[in-house]
């Protein structure tokens, strides 16, 4: 039985999708950049660990949503059998560890994306040019203090100050161990500071700063004015490289 399958840019219907799901339900690995969002049904895999849903044609925030409901109401079953670490019939745990979402127009999503956030396995989310708007940072932000999740991708999602303030809010009481905030519009002022407070209060060793409004010499100062933390191993989807030179904390 194969562990990954990619489907990156197939054209395929519906129907045809619901057929490959029903014949991988083995697989751990699964990669649909490009793909038609009724690809958003692998998402209910029990063996999946790490699903790339990269710009999905036609994925908003309401077909997100849609989803989201499935794992976030306890009145449903799959809800029950996806969140829940015991099924009926076996000991079936809900395994998603890492969901790339990037490359999507979620704006309006932070509801949803607060859901996933609090999946019990999901240590990986990436949200990479997402148009995310300030409400949807803000349901992000509250919700991280409740998440297991270690490393988060924000990049291209132009949080400037605001943005950038709503998620110091809570940084401090998450696990997060690696932050990308990479083309944001960030600058000097308020919100940088209060970004350094709250990673001095409990250090983590990745944080990603580049193509702000940050010329290279003050980012390298800024970077090295935080507490640092010995670098701990970090949990990255499969392939990552976001350790080699990418402005992390040393």
């Amino acid at each position: 039985m194969y562990s990954a399958l990619s489907l990156a840019q197939s054209r395929v219907s519906a129907e045809s999708a619901q057929r490959i799901l029903e014949v991988t339900s083995g697989v751990e690995q699964m990669s649909f950049v490009c793909c038609p969002v009724a690809f958003l049904q692998c998402l209910r895999l029990p063996a999946l660990r790490a699903a790339q849903l990269r710009a999905l044609p036609a994925l908003s925030s309401a077909a997100l949503a849609e989803v989201a409901q499935d794992f976030g109401r306890p009145d449903k079953p799959t809800a029950m059998d996806f969140l829940s670490k015991e099924v009926k019939g076996g000991a079936m745990a809900w395994q998603l560890q890492t969901l790339d979402l990037s490359e999507n127009c979620l704006r309006g999503g932070g509801r949803s994306l607060a859901i996933f956030l609090r999946l019990p396995e999901l240590q990986v989310l990436q949200l990479e040019r997402c148009d995310l708007e300030l409400e949807d940072v803000e349901h992000i932000a509250k919700t991280l203090s409740r998440s297991g999740v270690v490393r988060l991708d924000l990049a291209r999602n132009l949080l400037r100050s605001k943005g950038l303030l709503a998620l110091t809010r809570t940084l401090a009481s998450s696990k997060i161990q690696d932050l990308g905030l990479e083309s944001n519009e960030i600058d000097y002022g308020e919100a940088l500071n209060e970004l350094k407070l709250a990673h001095d209060k409990r250090p983590f060793p990745g944080l990603r700063l580049e193509r702000n409004r940050l010329g290279p010499s003050a980012l390298k100062a800024f970077l090295m004015s935080l507490r640092h933390q010995k670098r701990s191993k970090a949990f990255c989807p499969p392939g990552c490289r976001c350790f080699e030179g990418r402005g992390e904390v040393m």
